[in-house]
């Protein structure tokens, strides 16, 4: 009988995950693990907690590295013959690599403590998820995303208790793990996976139709992209509507249209520049007015403003198809100023007329709410990645 899994669930969050035959188990292939879920199973029902440690071994920056890394993680295993003693494993860059089987007990948590309500076989009542690398390295923004996303998905699938506790290695042992930085992060984890847990029925169910108020100017647009566009949503209380262009560098900009002079934007005194945003430097767009005085802001500094002002929250709307690297760097400067729950108030749409599919998957997999506008058609018929539509 196959294990339990919940890197369906991951993948279908935009995760890049390997299985242990993608990642070369050599237990894996010798049968090894296939044993052990008949030998040492967990009792029936879900674990009661979630466990944060740390491998102790070198980072990995590529998937090669990562394979190679989860080998030797496999290696240093407790069992006899030696396996992942964890469940799961998370690199830095965000990548997930499959551990132990779920259903079959961990080797490596260990109420040495004696901690008192808790037993000694930590293993039979949780489930351990380690950061792949040492405890100085940096524990990143999309490696918090994971590994939240980890713990959201044990709870969605049953293995883990709902709104169970997550508890660091050095609670039970006397040692680091997982490390400083790790700890410093759990509540945001753990906000996270709350947030993950609680949404995720909008990740099966038939996307909603959005009837949110926003706030839209188009006459011109370039007051409802501005500041003072954001004033007005901050004193009414609605979100604001934010148009996404980029620079030649990749960088969101805050602008309608995609050249310059659908509406006049210019360097005071100086011709209107003929060509289109795209290839035109930040360091150029940001001296651009319009003879009403409106300049362009990047999206980070639109982010920061709308926070800054009391906007409820900001819907961007995608002009162009953005790669995965520049929507990764967006999600990171909405978590860095609204924090844990940023997906609720810093959100992503397109129309359908764009290349919408490869954008929302895109902005999906960069952990961002999506919708889908000028939708006609039925909402059966939208893929998992579109949380919402509008008419």
């Amino acid at each position: 009988m196959s294990a339990p899994t919940i890197i369906p669930t991951l993948r279908g969050w935009g995760v890049e995950c390997f299985t242990r035959s993608e990642w070369g188990s050599p237990r894996e292939a010798d049968g090894s693990y296939a044993r052990r879920r008949s030998t040492h199973p967990m009792p029936a029902g879900p674990a009661a907690y979630h466990y944060l440690h740390i491998t102790v071994t070198r980072d990995s920056d590529t998937v090669r590295e990562g394979k190679a890394g989860a080998r030797q993680i496999e290696g240093y295993g407790y069992s006899t013959p030696p396996m992942v003693s964890y469940q799961d494993l998370v690199t830095n860059e965000g990548r997930y690599f499959q551990g132990q089987d779920y259903g079959t007990k961990g080797t490596h948590t260990v109420n040495d403590k004696r901690v008192p309500g808790f037993p000694r076989d930590l293993n039979l009542v949780g489930y351990a998820c380690a950061l792949m690398q040492n405890v100085g390295d940096e524990v990143t923004d999309i490696q918090v995303d994971v590994v939240a996303r980890v713990f959201a998905a044990r709870e969605l699938a049953g293995l883990v208790k709902r709104g169970a506790p997550i508890y660091p290695h050095r609670k039970f042992a006397a040692k680091g793990c997982p490390g400083d930085k790790a700890v410093a992060r759990l509540d945001e984890i753990r906000r996270l996976k709350d947030h993950y847990v609680r949404t995720a029925q909008q990740e099966d169910a038939m996307p909603t139709r959005l009837r949110r108020a926003i706030y839209h100017e188009s006459d011109p647009y370039a007051l409802g992209n501005s500041l003072s566009g954001d004033l007005i949503a901050a004193n009414r209380g609605l979100w604001a509507d934010r148009d996404l262009q980029c620079s030649i560098e990749g960088y969101f900009i805050v602008t309608h249209w995609a050249k310059p002079s659908r509406e006049g934007f210019r360097v005071p005194g100086k011709r209107v520049p003929v060509r289109p945003f795209a290839l035109i430097r930040w360091a150029s767009i940001a001296k651009l007015r319009t003879r009403d005085g409106y300049g362009i802001r990047t999206a980070a500094q639109a982010i920061r403003d709308a926070k800054r002002l009391g906007v409820p929250g900001v819907e961007f709307e995608l002009k162009f198809l953005p790669t995965q690297a520049a929507m990764k760097r967006l999600a990171a400067a909405a978590r860095k100023d609204w924090g844990a729950d940023w997906q609720d108030h810093v959100q992503i749409k397109i129309l359908t007329g764009f290349r919408w599919r490869r954008a929302l998957i895109r902005a999906k997999r960069a952990g961002f709410t999506t919708t889908l506008i000028r939708y006609a058609g039925n909402p059966a018929d939208l893929p998992s990645y579109v949380d919402h539509y509008r008419r």
